[in-house]
């Protein structure tokens, strides 16, 4: 073979590979380091995303929470988009644990208005866009109606009961 014809299989097997790679990384959700469909699990607490640095897990078992099948969780990350800074506008935000498969947790502050979310001890924010905006805005209304009002009425009523002084 001539060193034309060398250089042209060399080109096009160069080529062929920018392509392959450039495609098969469009099918992911690309978030700088991260990638968010590597999260299965999706665990949302009612107690404030930021406030929740230092919690321990063990507190985190007595506090009202919803978990979120693998599927919901896909949905919910599969239209993101990244921004680098810090939003300046928080209404309020529960904690969420999202676990990948191999068990590593990342903690995230989750917003209840706007569709956004932050992963804790990270920079940047992301924006959940498109149907994930209407699953994630979806779910957590559905959490908050079904889950954490009812345990906050609970802990209400249990607070406001009378005490017995007769004992």
């Amino acid at each position: 073979m001539d060193e034309s014809a060398e250089r042209f299989c060399v080109l096009v097997l160069f080529l062929t590979s920018t392509v392959l790679l450039v495609s098969s990384c469009k099918n992911r959700v690309m978030t700088g380091r991260k990638n968010l469909e590597e999260f299965e699990t999706l665990i949302i607490y009612d107690v404030d995303g930021f406030a929740s640095k230092k919690t321990d897990n063990d507190a985190l078992l007595r506090i009202p929470h919803k978990v979120l099948e693998k599927n919901v969780v896909q949905e919910i990350f599969r239209d993101v988009k990244y921004h680098k800074g810090s939003l300046l506008l928080w209404k309020g935000s529960s904690l969420g644990i999202a676990t990948t498969q191999d068990a590593r947790e990342r903690r995230i502050a989750m917003s209840h208005y706007g569709g956004f979310f932050k992963i804790l001890n990270e920079k940047g924010y992301y924006e959940i866009i498109g149907e994930s905006r209407r699953r994630f805005d979806k779910e957590m209304k559905r959490i908050l109606v079904d889950v954490f009002i009812p345990a906050r009425r609970k802990a209400l009523d249990v607070r406001s009961r009378p005490i017995d002084h007769k004992n």
